[in-house]
């Protein structure tokens, strides 16, 4: 019933304010194709190697303009939930793009925690979210940072910015049994 009640709201929602791109303003997707050309996606990989991480993908750079202000809009008010999808699928076309494509294969997804204060605040987390998403492109299973011993695990975050949330959040993950740690953002500084 709560999930019809969404449904409802949502295409209510959709019909009084419809969506439109945020770079060009043009109604129909967060992020129209031409908007979504300009982006640049990755079409390289290039290892990565940190004290926990195994390895980091990222399919843009914060260089560009544009997926910074996509992606402010996404955790910061005013808190485009609906862009978890438009941006997941950015991480799915850039492993598209690969030559060597990974294998996820026996993998689960895990997102970086938000502070709780953070939580309150937006009403979800950002992370969560474009875990949900890749879970569902991926066919991988989301699961709780509890339940990590002895897997290999794709750890999501927003952003990597060489801050300490993602490298304590696999560290912690490490210590809990993990196996291997690849960490999955939108962009990278």
């Amino acid at each position: 019933m709560a999930e019809k009640m969404n449904q409802l709201k949502k295409f209510i929602l959709d019909l009084v304010f419809p969506c439109s791109c945020f770079i060009c303003k043009r109604q129909g997707d967060y992020i129209c194709q031409d908007c979504r050309s300009v982006l640049e996606i990755l079409n390289d990989h290039w290892q990565y190697q940190g004290s926990s991480l195994d390895d980091l993908y990222f399919p843009l750079t914060l260089e560009n303009p544009f997926i910074g202000n996509l992606i402010n809009k996404f955790k910061n008010e005013p808190f485009v939930k609906d862009l978890a999808k438009p941006l997941s699928s950015l991480i799915i076309e850039h492993f598209e793009l690969l030559d060597n494509k990974p294998d996820f294969s026996g993998f689960s997804l895990v997102p970086v925690p938000v502070e709780i204060k953070e939580l309150k605040w937006r009403g979800f987390n950002q992370n969560e979210e474009l875990a949900k998403e890749l879970a569902l492109s991926l066919k991988i299973p989301l699961i709780e940072k509890e339940k990590v011993a002895g897997k290999e695990i794709l750890l999501v975050n927003d952003v990597f910015d060489n801050s300490l949330s993602m490298q304590d959040c696999a560290r912690s993950l490490r210590k809990a049994g993990a196996i291997k740690i690849i960490g999955l953002v939108i962009a990278r500084k």
